[in-house]
């Protein structure tokens, strides 16, 4: 009982929120008018295009360096300029970022000896000395003559 009373409870506040921001969502987002105001254009920072099927009027959205937003008209002189401003910009750090990607990958290198060079069998010989304990004082005799070293 209790467990039907909670969940219908839940339910019909789902339904409200639900309701709620159909009505009221998007056009908290949208621009309802157009802006006159006009920043320099190294404050744009990016900018979205609001088109009319979503929102009353079509315009472009620009957010700034400071975090403004600011409707203008999509025919305005200042919006186009603002916008070939940001797409040039965008286009730069994307070619950077291609060549960075292209240049920082060098040859594949192992670090691990052929067993074919010259390396690889020294590396194999000296392994087994590694492990070997010195012999008495920490001295060890030179296998050539016999001496110590």
């Amino acid at each position: 009982m209790r467990s039907s009373l909670v969940s219908s409870t839940l339910l019909s506040i789902i339904t409200w929120m639900a309701g709620a921001y159909a009505n009221n969502g998007p056009s908290a987002q949208c621009c309802l008018h157009h802006s006159r105001t006009k920043v320099k254009l190294d404050q744009i920072q990016d900018y979205t295009v609001q088109t009319d099927q979503i929102c009353n009027i079509p315009a472009i959205v620009f957010f700034t360096k400071k975090g403004l937003r600011i409707c203008s008209s999509p025919n305005s002189d200042w919006s186009k300029k603002a916008m070939g401003k940001v797409d040039k910009e965008k286009r730069e750090v994307e070619r950077k970022e291609e060549k960075r990607d292209t240049t920082s990958h060098g040859p594949v290198v192992s670090h691990e000896p052929h067993k074919g060079s010259k390396m690889g069998q020294r590396k194999r010989q000296n392994k087994g000395r590694r492990n070997r304990k010195p012999g008495p004082r920490g001295q060890r005799k030179s296998a050539k003559k016999g001496r110590e070293v």
